[in-house]
């Protein structure tokens, strides 16, 4: 039997507004509490990739099924990326079809917060902004990070510059992760992630810059810093005495490159279904998400052993990227032979893993 009362989501984020959006679309009364004074207020314009590769929904699929207004949200589709290596070698990528979409996070209007919220309140969803809500009185679980396995330094700035995407795959520089640059509408954003080890990440950006402006100068006016964190967490259930966890609340999260967007608003629409319909939303969520996070403990397992990088860069110049970032996300058999040894001897994929004996 579906919920009577008014059901409390813990959480304004991406996971929290889908589960909202999902509730008050069939009709169900739902109320959002969000700890910060504004939706969004964890970012400040910073640009995210929504991916349209790998596992669907795709990100055009995604604000279709939102029903996100184009007046609400800026958007753009990605068909170019040049991507850098640790050997100063340059490999531009380019697709057909989008392989991603660029977006903005933030509580400014034109960003992914703005506008899920903006459908939220368009279907009646009542958010509390300022007022945090504790678990325990939660009925949805959408608090954010519960540990932090990786960390992301930005800057975002306003720019003269021309657009474009680069990414810079060194491992000395950002230990199992990577450096980017995207700029867009006058936009940028420049950032640094690790995996794992996360000294003088400030002064690793500045070499990333460096190794940026070889490839074309860019300038940066009005800079703002922000930092983020991202977990992984590959446990045997989602629920907290019975309350759905979604996204980073649960550890959703793709472990290859930390893009976790479309996991955050599966996980949403899934734990709204279990309580809408009386499902089961363990079971729910791993016949959608396990695969792919299980997958890709097994790519970062390559990733940081240089197998990706080697990969991409070798088969950039003569492949549709879209078609490439599939096939290197693609659920083969071998994977599925390899996922036991890297679980018990793959280093940083096996400890970010343990959490699913703990249950």
């Amino acid at each position: 039997m579906p919920p009577t009362g008014p059901i409390r989501i813990a959480g304004a984020g991406p996971a929290g507004l889908a589960c909202a959006i999902e509730l008050a679309s069939r009709g169900l009364d739902c109320e959002v509490y969000e700890r910060h004074p504004v939706v969004g207020g964890r970012f400040d314009g910073d640009h995210q990739i929504l991916p349209s590769f790998g596992d669907r929904p795709w990100g055009e699929q995604i604000l279709a099924d939102f029903q996100i207004k184009d007046s609400d949200l800026d958007r753009v589709p990605l068909h170019a990326a040049r991507f850098l290596d640790d050997a100063g070698r340059v490999a531009e990528g380019r697709s057909a079809e989008p392989f991603a979409w660029l977006i903005r996070r933030g509580p400014m209007p034109g960003t992914f917060d703005y506008a899920m919220a903006e459908r939220a309140r368009a279907l009646g969803v009542r958010i509390h902004t300022g007022k945090p809500l504790a678990p325990d009185r939660a009925d949805v679980i959408a608090t954010g990070l519960r540990r932090v396995d990786g960390l992301a330094v930005e800057e975002m700035f306003a720019t003269d510059s021309d657009d474009r995407i680069d990414v810079l795959l060194d491992e000395d520089l950002a230990p199992g992760g990577y450096a980017y640059l995207f700029i867009s509408k006058g936009e940028g954003t420049l950032g640094i992630a690790a995996l794992g080890s996360f000294r003088d990440l400030g002064g690793r950006l500045d070499v990333a810059r460096d190794r940026f402006l070889e490839l074309g100068a860019f300038d940066q006016q009005n800079a703002r810093a922000a930092a983020h964190g991202m977990n992984f967490c590959l446990a045997g259930t989602a629920l907290d005495d019975g309350r759905p966890c979604v996204g980073e609340a649960a550890g959703f999260q793709d472990f290859l490159f930390g893009l976790g967007l479309r996991m955050a608003v599966v996980s949403g629409r899934l734990s709204a279904r279990a309580i809408a319909d009386g499902r089961d939303y363990d079971a729910l969520w791993q016949g959608a998400l396990r695969d792919r996070m299980c997958t890709s403990m097994v790519d970062r397992w390559l990733y940081e052993r240089g197998a990706v990088r080697r990969w991409l860069m070798r088969k950039m110049a003569t492949h549709d990227l879209q078609v490439l970032l599939n096939d290197l996300q693609r659920h083969h058999w071998s994977k599925r032979l390899l996922l036991p040894w890297v679980r018990r001897f793959g280093g940083s994929a096996q400890n970010r893993s343990e959490m699913e004996a703990e249950g």
